[in-house]
């Protein structure tokens, strides 16, 4: 029997709460990617940018045994400038190291498109999107909102752990999900 691959696209605003505010949100994402995918192995594909596509990454990494697909938004000595943290540069080698493959869309392209090149890349390599969103619009080019935006034109099927600015909590939204598979149902 052949095994589907899922590829689970991730993606997210780089600066965050506290990472134990998204403990329940990042489970019950496993759960639901578990549950309407039971026979898949999956692939994360990411950009791997320090926040949300690093923590989303080594989540999915750990939680469903995932593969990782990786995608520079520039050659990597330049993207290593975009990072606030020696702690985001080291996660990011770290992630790259364990990447089955590393993908750069255009190198000479300008920093500017480069991310929102990088994201279509992304999309492309993705059946279903993960997305730590505050749900705020446009900040620049390339960015979460963007590619939301972007995913829900397509209708691929989206989880969006939605950030509360204020409080900040967190809730799981889906989107585009293929009706709910019956579980443990016997016969009639």
């Amino acid at each position: 029997m052949v095994t589907k691959i899922t590829r689970i696209g991730v993606c997210g605003h780089r600066a965050l709460p506290k990472k134990e505010a998204f403990k329940t949100a990042l489970s019950k994402s496993s759960q639901l990617l578990k549950q309407y995918f039971p026979t898949s192995t999956f692939q994360v594909t990411s950009c791997l940018a320090e926040g949300a596509d690093q923590l989303l990454a080594h989540h999915f990494l750990t939680s469903l045994s995932a593969s990782l697909l990786g995608i520079l938004p520039l050659p990597l000595i330049e993207y290593k400038y975009d990072f606030s943290s020696s702690k985001g540069v080291s996660q990011l080698e770290s992630l790259l190291s364990q990447s089955e493959r590393v993908l750069l869309p255009n190198p000479t392209i300008l920093r500017p498109l480069a991310y929102q090149t990088a994201n279509l890349l992304l999309l492309e390599n993705s059946d279903i999107l993960v997305a730590i969103w505050d749900g705020e619009l446009v900040r620049g080019p390339g960015g979460t909102w963007e590619v939301v935006a972007i995913a829900r034109s397509l209708k691929l099927p989206l989880i969006i752990i939605l950030i509360d600015p204020v409080t900040p909590s967190v809730r799981v939204i889906t989107e585009n999900f293929p009706p709910a598979l019956p579980t443990n149902r016997r016969p009639s």
